[in-house]
């Protein structure tokens, strides 16, 4: 007899629609191989057997070889993923083939195992699952009642007709993350008490300034995250955020004008000031803005990577430091450790050490509390990540990635990076010239410089949010998760591909992006430099210093 373990079986196929039976068979079966990799990829992930299923369709089973207590729960989150993937998919389909097709999604629980002889007895359950296919509506995850009851209450699901359920999504879990949110903040609480109360007497009516070292990848962008979050919430104060580049160490006062950019308007009184009056001009409106818009809503100005800004950034802000103290303005700075810090006696100073064992154990199994790895694993993670939070998400983001028992664990960022990079080459070949362009990059510009088609492109970057390994920061407008990811894709390319790209993003932004090479010659001498072509570099640059503008 079988036993009587409960298996979940997933189904997954395209939508049969005149419009696709109509396309011709090498159309089609493009269609059906991306579904095939996308539902092959989370699948395994998550721990389920893909097997063949009619025509285009693939079924994934859980519980089966092996059961484990949340098989019906990680085929509702597998079912949900590759319904996420797929739209990104699709669209990408749409603009290549002129047709977006739609896919049908359906669940069913119940009892199933193998037989003595080891053959496999899945019961009733395809056969219940192709019903709820079936009478599922498509681009939706449609369940049957075993399905919902054994979820939890991980998902939200709607009635879909009957004994049968539409999942509408996750839910947030017991910390009130929700799955894809960031991962948590763990520890700090000292920092956290003191940035708390240095953004109270801020928001009071009192100027304070603080600022926070650590090394790259320890957390500092996470904690004025967290800040920031919190202030606007409890406090009512605005929040503007600044971040120094290593490719704008030339460029005066780069940092603040780019994240005051939105807050000015273009003043042309200095049209006929030389270059020192127009430096002390924008000082001048740079400081009187600041103070305005802190006189007028209580105001916490964030300036990350200080170790990068250029002399005139640090000038600014160190005169900021010596203004009046009767200004409701909080000014946190973030620098790595070897950062020598302004003198002044009202700057706070926080050193951000790297966190202990259980806050390593703690942040590590937060991260895979979606996923199927086991204790020992998440242990080994963390003892892997030596403290790190960066290393600890990432490691254990590649660990659920590329769940494969006989391939080695990454054990370095680089090594976390390259693994999810290696499981696409499209998104590989996009990582790298995006990570030349530098750590915030435009699809623009991106296509301009690559070699991939529009529609490779748009699959590459939305394989690469998925990874986690970039993140979109606006429209056509993408930048990696950290500096450390940035550098680990640049350096990945041998040396004569690593100067090629910095060739043509020269050329491109010279040829096709004037405004921006005319307002950034630094960068496009940089681009020439690295690509062995210094000379180049020397451009005329005329006057492209930085112009006072007013407030709106």
């Amino acid at each position: 007899m079988p036993t009587s373990e409960h298996i979940s079986v997933l189904l997954c196929d395209l939508h049969e629609t005149p419009e696709l039976e109509a396309l011709d068979a090498a159309t089609r079966d493009v269609m059906a191989a991306r579904l095939h990799a996308i539902c092959g990829e989370v699948a395994q992930r998550l721990g389920g057997q893909v097997l063949p299923w009619v025509c285009d369709g693939v079924a994934v089973f859980f519980g089966h070889p092996r059961a484990q207590h949340d098989d019906a729960l990680r085929a509702v989150r597998c079912g949900w993923e590759i319904l996420r993937s797929l739209e990104a998919a699709c669209q990408v389909i749409e603009r290549e083939f002129g047709l977006r097709p739609s896919a049908r999604l359906a669940i069913a629980t119940g009892p199933g195992g193998a037989g003595p002889d080891g053959t496999d007895a899945f019961g009733d359950v395809p056969r219940t699952a192709a019903a709820v296919q079936a009478a599922g509506a498509p681009d939706r995850v449609t369940v049957d009642a075993a399905t919902r009851e054994q979820a939890g209450e991980s998902f939200a699901f709607e009635g879909a007709g009957g004994e049968l359920f539409a999942v509408a999504g996750p839910v947030a879990d017991d910390d009130g993350h929700a799955p894809h949110e960031p991962p948590p903040l763990v520890g700090r609480r000292g920092e956290r008490a003191l940035l708390q109360a240095l953004a109270e007497r801020a928001a009071a009516g009192t100027r304070c300034a603080v600022l926070v070292r650590g090394e790259a990848g320890s957390g500092k962008t996470r904690l004025l995250e967290n800040l920031s979050a919190g202030v606007r919430e409890r406090l009512g104060m605005s929040v503007v955020r600044c971040a120094c580049s290593p490719y704008h160490r030339g460029t005066a006062l780069h940092p603040l004008l780019a994240g005051l950019g939105r807050h000015w308007e273009p003043d042309g009184s200095d049209a006929s000031l030389g270059p020192a009056r127009r430096r002390r001009a924008t000082f001048a409106a740079l400081a009187d803005t600041l103070t305005a818009q802190a006189r007028e809503a209580p105001l916490l100005l964030v300036v990350e990577d200080l170790h990068w800004a250029d002399a005139s950034t640090i000038e600014l802000i160190t005169t900021l430091l010596d203004g009046p103290r009767d200004v409701p303005l909080m000014v946190a700075l973030t620098a790595r450790s070897d950062f020598a810090a302004p003198s002044q006696r009202t700057l706070q100073r926080i050193e951000l050490g790297r966190l202990d064992a259980d806050e390593s154990l703690r942040l590590v199994e937060h991260v895979a509390a979606t996923g199927t790895l086991p204790a020992p694993v998440t242990s080994t993670l963390a003892a892997q990540a030596g403290g790190s939070p960066l290393l600890a998400v990432e490691l254990t983001r590649t660990a659920l990635a590329t769940q494969d028992a006989a391939a080695p664990r990454a054990s370095t960022l680089y090594g976390c990076l390259m693994a999810r990079l290696d499981r696409d080459s499209t998104a590989r070949e996009v990582a790298r010239p995006a990570a030349t362009i530098g750590r915030v990059f435009d699809r623009t510009l991106l296509e301009a410089v690559g070699t991939l088609e529009s529609a490779a492109l748009d699959w590459g970057l939305e394989r690469l949010v998925q990874e986690d390994v970039v993140v979109a920061v606006g429209p056509g407008r993408y930048a990696f998760g950290h500096s450390l990811l940035q550098e680990a894709a640049r350096s990945s390319q041998r040396k004569r591909a690593l100067r090629t790209h910095n060739l043509q993003i020269a050329r491109a932004l010279l040829g096709q992006f004037p405004h921006v090479a005319a307002a950034e010659p630094e960068r496009v001498a940089r681009h020439f430099e690295y690509a062995g072509r210094p000379g180049r570099g020397a451009l005329r640059r005329g006057h492209h210093g930085a112009h006072p503008r007013r407030p709106r």
